[in-house]
């Protein structure tokens, strides 16, 4: 009877191991199929195609001339800074502003203690007054 025991779990274990052998190969086997499907070489732009597309952050303008032409005209993003608001002033790159003042194409909607809202043509932008100097960044390691 111990023999009969003893040959019945070297027989299981004999059909659970080929089984266990057949669905690792199973599954080797797919996922060398989809290795060798993103191994193939992919084929992009070339590099002059790449250098011929413009800077996706200037804002190009195009402009109907006095003779019926159209020109385009790049014009550069202006970055404004807002240093300090003293008595419903504003001092926004190296000048001073009031209310309804008109700076490039925004206009000066609101005044508020940490911040001035300009609006334009393009939509509001709102302006935050710097709390840390950005370009003075500690850091350290321990």
């Amino acid at each position: 009877m111990k023999t009969f025991i003893y040959f019945l779990i070297v027989a299981f274990s004999l059909h659970v191991s080929l089984f266990a052998a057949e669905k690792i190969q199973f599954d080797v086997s797919k996922y060398d199929m989809l290795f060798s499907k993103i191994s193939d070489k992919r084929v992009g732009i070339e590099e002059n195609q790449i250098r011929k597309v413009g800077n996706p952050f200037v804002m190009v303008v195009q402009s109907i001339n006095e003779d019926g032409g159209s020109s385009t005209v790049i014009v550069p993003e202006i970055i404004y800074n807002l240093y300090a608001i003293v008595d419903k002033k504003a001092k926004i790159n190296d000048a001073w502003y009031k209310l309804g003042d008109a700076i490039h194409e925004f206009k000066i909607k609101k005044i508020r203690t940490s911040s001035v809202l300009l609006a334009g043509t393009s939509g509001d932008k709102e302006l935050f007054i710097r709390k840390n100097d950005a370009n003075n960044f500690k850091f350290s390691a321990k």
